[in-house]
């Protein structure tokens, strides 16, 4: 700016010891003052200055709002990746139910076998025997004595007839016996029994009872027995007291009868 310096100071000097005219601040004291003159028309803007150094980052500012944009088209498909190994074999599972049941094959082609052999014939040989004492004359029966039965009036078929007391299985098989007696006692009990090559079936043995019982009358019993083929049977007191077979009133004083019925 330019203007006419004044000073007051004799010595034409400012405080700073220099030249008024030569002090830079100009008005650093009161020994001088600086009339300023019009101003002057402003110059031509000179050429822009070198850029400065470059300031430091701002703090962030905060987010701004607005509107969540559209998701974006789906990308195109990765290339396949390698596959991985193979993982350890898992547990063995439960089985599971049976299949139905095949179409049945073709029938194969062969040879017939040879015929077997004849097999045992089917079923068995009726068999049966009846055999009786018929007589008028009463008998007396001792304690192990068999029991008589003498009538020429008799049926056997698959039986053979050893005596007057006996006879004989031809064929092994099961059969039913039916025996009876009819005795006159002066003890009780009464009692008799089948016997098979000499050994008592107790089984078969039939007694009336020691009291109560009367003492004439019928005795008679049923079974069924396992005989083998040759076997012989007779009747037998096999008890303690003697007593009398009756002579014939109503039929016969004792009867064997044997069926086979397998």
């Amino acid at each position: 700016m330019g203007g006419l310096l004044m000073s007051d100071n004799s010595q034409d000097r400012c405080f700073n010891d220099i030249p008024c005219e030569e002090c830079s601040e100009r008005g650093c004291c009161s020994k001088c003052k600086i009339i300023a003159g019009a101003a002057g028309a402003t110059g031509p803007q000179g050429p822009p200055g070198a850029g400065g150094p470059a300031g430091a980052t701002g703090v962030t500012g905060a987010t701004g709002a607005g509107i969540t944009g559209a998701t974006g088209m789906t990308g195109a498909t990765g290339a396949a990746g390698t596959t991985g190994a193979t993982g350890t074999a898992g547990v063995t599972g439960e089985q599971g139910p049976a299949g139905p049941v095949g179409p049945t094959g073709a029938t194969g082609i062969g040879i017939t076998g040879a015929t077997g052999a004849t097999g045992p014939e089917g079923g068995f040989t009726a068999a049966y025997a009846y055999v009786q004492r018929l007589s008028t004359t009463s008998i007396t029966i001792t304690t192990g004595a068999r029991i008589p039965l003498t009538a020429t009036g008799y049926y056997l078929a698959g039986f053979t007839r050893i005596d007057d007391y006996s006879i004989q299985v031809n064929a092994t098989g099961i059969y039913m016996v039916d025996m009876e007696i009819h005795y006159s006692a002066l003890a009780l009990p009464v009692q008799f029994s089948l016997v098979v090559d000499g050994y008592t079936y107790t089984n078969s043995t039939k007694a009336t009872g020691t009291t109560n019982s009367p003492l004439n009358g019928w005795l008679n019993g049923s079974n069924i027995f396992d005989f083998a083929a040759g076997a012989v049977l007779d009747l037998r007191n096999n008890g303690a007291n003697s007593y009398t077979l009756e002579g014939t009133i109503h039929g016969p004083s004792a009867y064997l009868r044997v069926i086979r019925i397998a």
